[in-house]
């Protein structure tokens, strides 16, 4: 893709699209681990969130550059570069997860974001 504001987005397109699925790889992974027992539904769910929400910033970066505000090569990369990071992220924290097989992915995450608020707040750690 040559670096022009001058360049075809549709020129520009082809390789981020196809590396769209590490992307979302590295999304998928993370989230099966978190939580196993979520089932089927959870992860529809979020498959469809996480592809609805990268398709809208994708065709909004297209459309910045057919309008020559960014630049097309930026314009498409953007999209993978921040949801690639996103992605190395959770998978670089997937070993601390502790996922169990007793609940669902709801219960564990209430539990999760209760435990969180009382360290932060001083509060002593509840024991499983």
């Amino acid at each position: 893709c040559p670096r022009t504001r001058r360049a075809p987005r549709s020129f520009c397109a082809p390789p981020p699209r196809t590396s769209a699925c590490i992307v979302f790889v590295l999304f998928g992974a993370p989230v099966a681990v978190r939580f196993p027992r979520g089932g089927v539904s959870v992860a529809i769910l979020v498959a469809t969130a996480v592809v609805a929400v990268y398709q809208v910033a994708l065709n909004n970066g297209e459309d910045l550059a057919d309008r020559g505000v960014v630049d097309p090569f930026w314009s498409m990369w953007t999209v993978n570069l921040a949801f690639g990071a996103a992605g190395l992220l959770m998978v670089s924290r997937m070993g601390r997860w502790i996922a169990s097989t007793r609940s669902g992915g709801g219960q564990a995450v209430a539990d999760a974001v209760r435990d969180r608020l009382r360290t932060l707040l001083g509060g002593e750690r509840r024991m499983p």
